[in-house]
């Protein structure tokens, strides 16, 4: 029992002196001047300032390269513009459907199709549109480079405001690792001690320890906030940078595109035009090269003459209206077969091939235009310079060649072929039997099937008959000769003496193709000007990209900024090439992943060194109860309770200076601690009313039932320190004291004074008047033997006291007796006191029931 008593006034000594020293804030300092004190790196690391500027070598001059190729972009666009504008003119002047002859008309009308699309699509204002869009880029790309800048600002924040966080953290769980194994000696050494003067030390020296760092830690817990705060405000504000980076980026990639696109589009255009234009020239010229072939040849009555102009005119013009498709002159083989007669059976053939590799074979003749039908087939052949040109059909040809073979090896005088001819000795006829086979015959081959029986003539020409069962019904038909000429009233192709196609034809093909040809070059220069441009959008397109490339990743140009090669060095971790590829190749948001892990890693330590800072102020905490668990009580901090004032509480009672805290050491009048305050009039002690008893009760009380002055005595056993015996005599002349009826609890009015407290403060009543006990000896002997009870000092109603009264004597000055004059209101406060000291202890409980009782 003296032991633990001896113990406990140690402890109680303890807490006195570290509280006396922490009021007077020279702990901490003269903590830190010590020799044992904290190293300095456990301090929050200090911001080195960083001279980091953005390299304006990179994407500065990128951007600026951009700007730049913009500009040439922009003259190359707006070249094409007015070439494509120019070109556009001048086919709507020129371009005409009807244009050209036979051969060119169809292509020209193609080019006016296609330029009329061309007007539809708008090709001249997608081309603006096109340098429109290329313009924007300049300002897209300006804007790219500010973000990029800030983007990099912000990274080299983010990744500064990392490093300080994780830096502080392990300073932070450094220091308390420190400062835990040196808490673990000093409270060695206080259990250990029996030494009041050491144990007064050593725990001074813990409670300095822990409190420094406890000041630091927060230091650096403040550090770590604001540095999270600010790794959180640079790392949105890198996000938002990037984020606009991009935007403006892809804006200018997008203005690139859609400017590339117009231009593509563009040139498909133009290279319809282009093509359709080629073809129509090429067509044109064609007909121009056949116009000044005709044109070139004269023409006079002469049959020679007039047989030259006849093969100009079928290859140049005849044919390739015919066929609708150029054939080259130089390809056309011209022959003049043997004919029976010089008249009706004369003919030119005309070889070529055509546009699928077909070879083919035509038939033309020829008439004076003023040729006139006679009996006599070689007379009235006309004299006129113009000629009528028509084509023989095969059937013609076919009947000259039976002639030849129905007559082999018979000579004939012109005069014989002459009356022959008109005669009618020279007609051919034909038939065609079932398969499609043709048989020709001459007038007497006619003549003999008709006298066989075969053949008879009627009026709608000669017929098989039914004695040839094949052949019954057949009709045989005359091949007229030259039956498509102008005098037998047949379709001729061209009679030069009425032709306006012709004549149009040989009139404008050279105009209109030259037209067309100043067409040639304007398309010509249009393409290449829309190609150029084009050039210059894909050496933009490239300049952007490099640009992009340029900026990389700002978390990694940071990581640079801050002076270590790649993410891997700056992260401290070990890899291999792959793996360090990998993470130089980081996106943003994959390398502040990393960022926030290295925070999330600081903040664990952070959380595990503040957890056992907390377990260091626990065990203080723990220390301090239980080492003044029967030492101190603190006045005042019972609800609805008053002070007795300094002369009752005896000399041990003791006030600081600024009434914050009173600290009992003796036996001779336990618990009656008290505060004084200096402003307070002295005045009658005020018996508590039932409800501040019952409040105190519950203050004091180890359990969780609530306690009034009637029912104490069930206050739990198991939380009294010790137990408690009092003086029967003592409980007697206690309970003889008469009592005086106060106010109530709510406002609680100071007897004797005018002081008034209100609701929740404490009440600190240093001027109160207590009536002389006569028999204090005897309540001191039944006291004595008691533990005092553990009371808990809250700095929020009792500051801690700036110094310890250990002097006895000072201590009686301090708080001098007087008369007892009102024993009855003494009561209640000694029953108060009591029950302070005796909470928890069933017995002494029972026993103040029995003296209330009385």
């Amino acid at each position: 029992m003296m032991k633990n008593k001896k113990d406990n006034k140690i402890i109680f000594a303890l807490t006195v002196g570290i509280s006396t020293m922490m009021a007077l804030n020279t702990g901490i300092t003269a903590y830190a001047e010590s020799e044992d004190a904290v190293a300095d790196t456990n301090t929050p690391s200090e911001t080195v300032e960083q001279n980091v500027e953005t390299p304006a070598s990179e994407v500065q001059e990128s951007a600026q390269q951009v700007v730049e190729q913009v500009q040439e972009t922009t003259e190359a666009v707006d070249t094409a513009a007015s070439s494509a504008e120019e070109m556009m003119t001048q086919m709507s002047e020129t371009v005409t459907p009807d244009d050209g002859g036979t051969i060119a008309s169809p292509a020209v009308e193609n080019l006016a199709e296609e330029v009329a699309q061309a007007q539809e699509d708008q090709l001249v204002e997608n081309i603006q549109g096109a340098l429109e869009t290329v313009e924007e880029v300049s300002t897209q790309v300006e804007e790219a480079a500010v973000y990029d800048t800030t983007a990099n600002e912000a990274a080299v924040e983010t990744v500064e405001a990392v490093n300080e966080v994780v830096t502080t953290a392990d300073n932070m769980a450094g220091l308390v690792e420190d400062t835990n194994a040196k808490a673990d000696e000093l409270v060695e050494t206080i259990e250990n001690t029996d030494d009041k003067d050491v144990a007064r030390d050593t725990y001074t020296e813990l409670e300095t320890l822990v409190a420094q760092t406890q000041e630091t830690v927060d230091q650096q817990q403040a550090y770590i906030d604001e540095m999270t705060q600010q790794y959180d405000d640079a790392k949105q504000a890198l996000l938002e940078a990037e984020a606009k980076y991009e935007e403006a980026v892809n804006a200018a990639e997008g203005n690139v595109e859609e400017a590339e696109n117009a231009l593509v589009s563009a040139q498909e255009t133009v290279e319809n035009i282009e093509s359709a234009l080629e073809e129509a020239q090429d067509k044109l010229d064609y007909e121009k090269a056949a116009a000044d072939a005709i044109n070139d040849a004269t023409l006079i009555c002469d049959w020679a003459n007039q047989r030259a102009y006849l093969k100009l005119l079928v290859v140049n013009y005849i044919i390739p209206q015919m066929e609708g498709e150029m054939i080259d002159p130089d390809t056309v083989v011209v022959k003049r077969p043997a004919s029976f007669d010089t008249q009706d059976y004369n003919y030119y053939s005309f070889t070529y091939t055509d546009s699928q590799g077909n070879e083919v074979t035509r038939f033309f003749n020829y008439d004076r235009a003023d040729k006139k039908l006679s009996k006599n087939r070689y007379s009235n052949l006309g004299t006129s310079e113009q000629i009528v040109v028509y084509e023989k059909s095969q059937d013609e040809i076919e009947a000259n060649n039976h002639l030849f073979e129905y007559y082999d090896g018979v000579s004939f005088t012109r005069n014989e072929l002459t009356s022959m001819a008109n005669s009618g000795q020279l007609d051919v006829f034909v038939y065609e039997d079932a398969d499609n086979n043709k048989t020709y015959w001459v007038r007497e081959e006619l003549n003999a099937a008709i006298e066989r029986g075969d053949v008879v003539q009627t009026p709608d020409g000669y017929v098989f008959t039914q004695e040839n069962e094949e052949l019954a019904g057949t009709v045989v038909t005359e091949v007229v000769q030259a039956a498509n000429s102008k005098v037998r009233g047949g379709e001729y192709i061209i009679d030069t003496s009425n032709a306006p196609d012709l004549e149009t034809f040989l009139a404008n093909a050279d105009a209109t193709a030259d037209q067309y040809q100043a067409l040639s070059s304007v398309v010509t220069d249009t393409k290449e000007a829309v190609e150029s441009a084009q050039d210059e959008v894909d050496e933009l397109k490239g300049a952007i990209g490099t640009l992009k490339n340029k900026h990389g990743n700002p978390v990694l140009k940071a990581v640079d900024a801050l002076g270590v090669n790649d993410v891997a060095t700056y992260l401290g971790i070990e890899v291999t090439q792959d793996q360090a590829d990998v993470l130089n190749n980081m996106t943003v948001r994959e390398a502040i992943a990393y960022l926030d892990a290295m925070l999330a890693g600081a903040n664990a330590k952070v959380e595990e060194a503040t957890a056992t800072l907390d377990t260091l102020n626990e065990k203080l905490d723990e220390l301090a109860l239980s080492l003044t668990e029967d030492e101190v009580i603190v006045a005042g901090t019972i609800p609805g309770t008053e002070a007795p004032n300094a002369e009752v509480a005896g000399p041990e009672a003791v006030t600081d200076e600024d009434d914050s805290v009173v600290f009992i050491e003796t036996a001779a009048v336990p618990m009656a601690a008290e505060v004084i305050a200096e402003d307070v009039i002295p005045a009658t002690p005020a018996a508590p009313s039932d409800e501040a008893v019952a409040v105190a009760m519950t203050a004091i009380a180890p359990s969780d039932e609530t306690l009034t002055a009637d029912n104490m005595a069930v206050a739990s056993a198991e939380t009294a320190a010790q137990e408690v015996t009092i003086d029967q005599a003592a409980l007697e002349m206690i309970a003889m004291t008469p009592v005086t009826e106060t106010s109530g609890i709510g406002d609680v009015q100071l007897i004797g004074g005018a002081t008034t407290i209100e609701d929740g403060e404490a009440i600190l009543a240093a001027g109160i008047e207590m009536p002389q006990i006569e028999d204090l000896n005897s309540i001191e002997a039944a006291i004595e033997e008691t533990q005092t009870a553990q009371a808990q000092i809250s700095d929020s109603v009792v500051p801690r006291a700036p110094k310890i009264i250990d002097d006895e004597a000072s201590a009686k000055t301090a708080f001098p007796t007087t008369q007892n004059t009102q024993k009855k209101d003494l009561f209640w406060w000694w029953l108060l006191i009591l029950a302070g000291a005796i909470a928890g202890s069933r017995d002494v409980s029972e026993k103040v029931k029995r003296v209330n009782e009385r």
